[in-house]
């Protein structure tokens, strides 16, 4: 097994006790889910996938893939695998560039992409919580647009924990 960072594994747990072990909510796109992995989104391994596997996933799928180890911040690392896996990876990237740019940090392009511009806005931020808060707040707003109300009070507990 591929050894893990430090600021991942400070993060999963949380992650995986917000997903839950099985879920199979008809009202919920993801449907079959186990560990908050999606048998629509992986429906090329064992199922349901092991605990050590939606690990892996969430490690070499989620965080190296989109690099959220380049974030300084290990509570804000944490709260974008979080967003990006509960509502894509894109919209919580536009979210957090956003943010950026309005907590007073650099100006970023709002694309969804985390590249070297974002990531060294988000590492030299000179107000970090301030950056934290925000991007909190905009997932809240973004929660609250929704229309599925059956699942906000979750939603808005991840994006405030």
């Amino acid at each position: 097994m591929v050894e893990m960072d430090k600021k991942f594994l400070d993060n999963i747990d949380e992650l995986l006790t917000d997903e839950g072990i099985h879920s199979n909510d008809k009202d919920d796109p993801g449907g079959d889910t186990w560990y908050g992995i999606s048998r629509r989104s992986y429906p090329n391994i064992s199922w349901p996938p092991s605990l050590e596997e939606a690990i892996g996933i969430y490690y070499n799928d989620w965080w190296i893939k989109y690099k959220y180890n380049n974030i300084n911040d290990s509570e804000l690392a944490g709260e974008v695998l979080e967003a990006s896996v509960n509502m894509g990876p894109n919209r919580a990237h536009r979210l957090l560039q956003a943010a950026i740019i309005k907590s007073n940090g650099d100006y970023v392009k709002v694309d969804g992409i985390l590249g070297t511009k974002t990531f060294i806005a988000i590492n030299s931020h000179t107000v970090p919580g301030w950056l934290l808060a925000e991007y909190r707040l905009s997932l809240i707003l973004y929660y609250l647009d929704l229309k599925k109300s059956k699942f906000l009070a979750g939603w808005i507990r991840r994006a405030i924990s």
